[in-house]
């Protein structure tokens, strides 16, 4: 059975050539509505797994900072507690806490206090601490594919110091819907099962609770669907398999609940669930039942487009700087990889592209600056304005210094790559055995192609350039303080090297010639009128053939 309710989108990576020239405060604790639809008949019910969980919104309920500040003490504290108050439970009583692989990552920071750090990493080792395989809730729309697949070393990175297993289990809250590519990457990771929590007052996409999501590729991941950020104690009425995941979800940073809250719970089961076993785990636990089981489910073979992806169109100037930076971090890598493979000396880039990575993995996630409460409920405009200027903002400057702390994410990106292009292209530049000035295109990408490139140059006499390895001439256009050129044919990962040409008789004259009168431009080969009031081509004569190629 396959469901194709939402419109399947197309995936684009663009990026540019490379040029250089040279020469030689804690909310209350609350759980989020986990609804106990009542069930008359448990049917096939064996099993209810258990899974303890709380939302992460970084800059949401408080400056980001102090987000993170609460994770990596009181927050990371009170689950401690919880964990030492039931360790003499039985295995499969005692507390789990799950939690996403960024901010696992922050709470075992460098700069952790030794003692609270060895008993993190104890209980994470005994299995109390769970990481997915996700850093948190993203909008995977607004990323690059290396994005998302960098995301998850977060959490694949701590779970190999641990000397654990990879995770095989992933989780996202809040966003309604979310790219098909997600289960093709999560399959091709290891990733057998993925859980959606969508917002409640959020309209939820047409799939079913538990289904196939099958990928671009066909890829197949295990996915369960909840209309809210997690699941009941009980399933609802006919859920017909013999395994239940109980999803408990605190609010949005309010952290785990407390020992008597996990107590309560339990005993809650036992008379809910009469026969049932009832075990605290994670949604691994729950995924390998389901998977034992091997049964008939719906194939979802379709794209859900993000229809909460408010952030990056609020915010035009920082997601214009994401587009045009994030393929150089790429192109970073790469070409810095090379560099040290042909022998030139450059310093390693690996920390500047991780870092670049992760400001880059931070700028799409989910949440994008304080809730609108914090600024007293007022609309951005007009009442937002007036409260600034009457100097009763209600929060209006603490906000927008939230919205500028979520942008400062991908700035610092822009401060860590732009630096570093310049200083790897001008290695590659000075290695290349080449008298006086050179214009260097490095070309990215694993295949041959073509480009515009402009360069700022001091050479404002040259009237062509010379490519180096074939001898061909190339016309250019300068304005005095830079020239622009089409490269051609620039090698897969590869460079090609430009000369200037100053002396006219060096290179073929195919000079245009520009007439303002007649609105005309020619040169030997072409003829061409355009129409200034429409900013059309309203005629264009190919010479060689007197053939007119505008159809008027």
């Amino acid at each position: 059975m396959s469901h194709r309710t939402i419109a399947k989108a197309s995936y684009w990576l663009v990026t540019g050539l490379l040029c250089f020239a040279a020469t030689a405060a804690l909310a209350t604790e609350q759980t989020s509505k986990n609804v106990d639809t009542k069930q008359t008949d448990n049917g096939k019910l064996k099993e209810v797994v258990v899974v303890f969980k709380t939302h992460f919104d970084i800059g949401y309920t408080d400056m980001a900072r102090n987000v993170v500040q609460r994770y990596r003490t009181s927050m990371i504290d009170k689950a401690l507690t919880v964990c030492d108050e039931n360790r003499d439970l039985p295995p499969d009583q005692r507390f789990v806490w799950t939690i996403p692989g960024w901010p696992m990552a922050q709470i075992l920071w460098e700069g952790q206090t030794p003692d609270r750090r060895q008993r993190v990493l104890k209980a994470f080792k005994d299995g109390r601490f769970a990481v997915h395989a996700l850093p948190y809730t993203i909008h995977t729309e607004s990323l690059k594919l290396e994005d998302l697949v960098r995301g998850m070393g977060f959490s694949s990175s701590l779970s190999r110091s641990a000397g654990l297993e990879l995770p095989r289990d992933a989780k996202m809250t809040d966003v309604p819907s979310h790219s098909w590519v997600l289960p093709t990457l999560l399959k091709h990771s290891g990733v057998d099962f993925l859980h959606l929590g969508c917002n409640p007052p959020a309209a939820s996409p047409d799939v079913p609770m538990l289904f196939w999501w099958e990928g671009p590729d066909g890829s197949r991941l295990l996915t369960m669907y909840s209309k809210d950020y997690g699941t009941s104690l009980r399933p609802p009425k006919g859920w017909s398999h013999a395994t239940w995941l109980a999803l408990i979800h605190t609010g949005d940073n309010v952290g785990p609940p407390s020992p008597e809250a996990v107590r309560k719970l339990l005993d809650a089961a036992k008379h809910k669930l009469p026969g049932v076993k009832v075990r605290i785990g994670r949604m691994s636990d729950f995924a390998d039942a389901i998977l034992k089981e091997n049964p008939e489910l719906p194939v979802v073979s379709a794209d859900m487009p993000d229809t909460w992806i408010h952030g990056p169109m609020a915010s035009p100037i920082g997601w214009k700087t994401a587009r045009n930076i994030r393929p150089m971090i790429g192109a970073v890598e790469s070409l810095n990889t090379l560099l040290h493979c042909w022998g030139i000396k450059v310093a390693d880039a690996k920390d500047t592209v991780a870092a670049a990575y992760e400001g880059s993995l931070m700028y799409g996630e989910h949440t994008w600056g304080l809730n609108w409460r914090a600024a007293g409920k007022l609309k951005f405009g007009k009442e937002w304005e007036n409260a600034l200027a009457s100097g009763l903002d209600k929060g209006c400057k603490r906000a927008e210094a939230s919205w500028d702390e979520h942008a400062a994410y991908i700035e610092k990106v822009k401060e860590l790559i732009k630096p570093a292009v310049g200083t790897n292209m001008a290695a590659l530049a000075q290695a290349i055995s080449v008298n006086g000035q050179r214009i260097v295109v490095f070309n990215p990408w694993p295949w041959k192609r073509d480009g515009v490139v402009t360069v700022k140059t001091r050479e404002k006499d040259a009237v062509g350039l010379k490519e180096t390895s074939s001898g061909k001439s190339v016309p250019l256009e300068s304005d005095g303080d830079s020239i622009r050129f089409l490269a051609r044919n620039i090698p897969a990962m590869g460079y090609r090297t430009y000369v200037p040409m100053k002396a006219k008789t060096d290179i073929k004259s195919k000079s245009l010639v520009v007439n303002k009168g007649t609105a005309t431009i020619e040169n030997a080969f072409f003829r061409v009128k355009l129409d200034p009031v429409h900013g059309t081509i309203a005629s264009l004569i190919d010479k060689r053939s007197g053939r007119e190629l505008v159809a008027a």
